[in-house]
């Protein structure tokens, strides 16, 4: 990539390449090199692309994840998704995109105990995923987030009802043969939710 930007100059599709190595960085499990790549290819990005576009929008997200999981800086990840919101706003909201900027940040606003924002946030993805009609995988994960956002808000009968949810989906997914090793890890989990809901209500039941 380098060596290509030295013989030929700054070129659109050197954003896309940085992008490219960013994603292998990350299944390499290398995701501070992920991030440095897709801090690149966002700049490269901003140079050639002034109109809204999902390109960019990506790249945002990939920068705003890693730096999430890299340099824990939950506001500085949260700036990135509002660009990337208002980008996805002026190109419309009916996107299968609003949907993974809206999980994003409720995972970025769980991990700072933001738990309010967070139900919105993962509320507003199961919705947008539900329109777009995503896969019903993502939409279960989606759930189950929203129901532990819920859960530690105390708003237990709607965490419940978030959790069944996710976990029925999840159950109709192994049955019908389409799992994979998320589902199963996913059903596990929500259990585990379940059956914490039982016994807070059990022991408020005992007060």
């Amino acid at each position: 990539m380098e060596v290509r930007k030295q013989l030929f100059g700054l070129h659109p599709s050197i954003g896309a390449g940085y992008n490219n190595l960013c994603l292998v960085y990350d299944r390499a499990g290398q995701r501070g090199k992920a991030l440095e790549y897709a801090k690149k290819g966002l700049q490269i990005k901003r140079i050639f692309v002034k109109q809204p576009s999902n390109t960019v929008l990506v790249s945002l997200l990939n920068v705003a994840l890693f730096t999430h999981t890299i340099e824990d800086d939950s506001d500085k990840s949260l700036g990135y998704l509002d660009e990337a919101y208002q980008i996805r706003e002026s190109l419309g909201l009916q996107h299968s995109l609003t949907g993974v900027i809206e999980d994003y940040r409720g995972d970025m606003l769980s991990h700072s105990k933001r738990w309010q924002e967070a139900a919105h946030s993962f509320s507003e993805a199961v919705h947008w995923y539900r329109v777009t009609e995503v896969s019903s995988r993502t939409i279960a994960e989606a759930l189950h987030k929203w129901g532990v956002a819920l859960k530690h808000l105390e708003r237990f009968d709607e965490a419940h009802q978030r959790l069944t949810e996710s976990y029925q989906i999840s159950s109709d997914l192994m049955a019908e043969g389409h799992s994979k090793q998320k589902d199963g890890k996913n059903l596990d989990n929500t259990v585990g939710e379940l059956d914490d809901l039982k016994r807070i209500r059990i022991e408020e039941s005992r007060r």
